[in-house]
């Protein structure tokens, strides 16, 4: 019963299915998603040299050309159609649908682990939206800044290093106010 479907990015680069998971997320007619660095690495390249700037060795670097050859035409497009970023409204909020936080050439920047609510108001600093939604890191993080609420809610399809659980989440906007409630 939602009323829109968010993806943070990373449809493809972890998983075996590669074609199935595109083709379940291209047929969403409430879905707002962005293109995540995973995704990137077909639409863009990857390292070709190891060692490299995305830490990627040659088993993942492998992975991706196998997955990248399993994609269809279709799926490619989908991909390749799909922003950096999202800005949506819903329920009177402004909402920013992002990776992560990206410099103007939309590359990635002030990555943190593990980011505390000063972190991430500092990372996301100059964004006007009320809910920040991102990804990249796969973990979980709910976290509440001055007048900002930033969320990842991890992965659906990358294991968690506590268990191999799938990871989602529901955001309830509601009088003016967000709240999100983690799904595990």
């Amino acid at each position: 019963d939602c009323e829109r479907i968010i993806c943070c990015g990373d449809i493809i680069g972890i998983g075996p299915h590669p074609e199935e998971c595109v083709r379940q997320l291209m047929h969403l007619s409430n879905l707002t998603a962005v293109c995540g660095n995973h995704d990137r690495y077909l639409l863009e390249g990857m390292p070709d040299a190891i060692p490299n700037d995305e830490h990627m060795g040659e088993g993942e670097m492998g992975m991706h050309r196998w997955e990248h050859a399993r994609l269809s035409a279709e799926s490619v497009a989908f991909l390749r159609s799909l922003p950096h970023r999202a800005d949506i409204e819903l329920g009177g909020m402004r909402i920013c649908v992002m990776h992560y936080c990206m410099d103007a050439d939309h590359r990635y920047t002030h990555f943190t682990p593990d980011p505390a609510p000063g972190d991430l108001a500092r990372m996301f600093a100059g964004e006007t939206a009320e809910v920040i939604l991102y990804g990249h890191d796969h973990a979980p993080c709910v976290q509440r800044a001055g007048r900002w609420l930033f969320v990842n809610a991890g992965s659906l399809g990358c294991p968690g290093r506590e268990r191999n659980i799938a990871r989602a989440g529901i955001l309830t906007i509601a009088d003016g106010h967000a709240d999100f409630t983690p799904l595990r």
